[in-house]
């Protein structure tokens, strides 16, 4: 984890929510969630494709197949 996965909000530390995200992804959640958060994160427009596919990449292979599977599912 990266100080660029890291917030600071009135006196406390989160993840990013493209770091609780991937890490999320890469734990083997159900890909449902995965989806449904992918689907958030573009919604918002906080996150693009390309970055997500990008980022999970560094994660780790479970990580990038559950991304890859939850942009598929999200409509363009």
């Amino acid at each position: 984890m990266t100080d660029t996965d890291i917030e600071q909000h009135e006196g406390f530390r989160v993840t990013t929510p493209l770091r609780a995200v991937l890490e999320s992804a890469e734990s083997g959640v159900d890909q449902d969630i995965v989806d449904s958060a992918v689907n958030e994160l573009l919604d918002r427009g906080t996150m693009t494709r390309r970055r997500l596919a990008h980022t999970a990449q560094a994660v780790g292979p479970r990580a990038e197949l559950a991304i890859e599977r939850a942009l598929r599912s999200v409509a363009e």
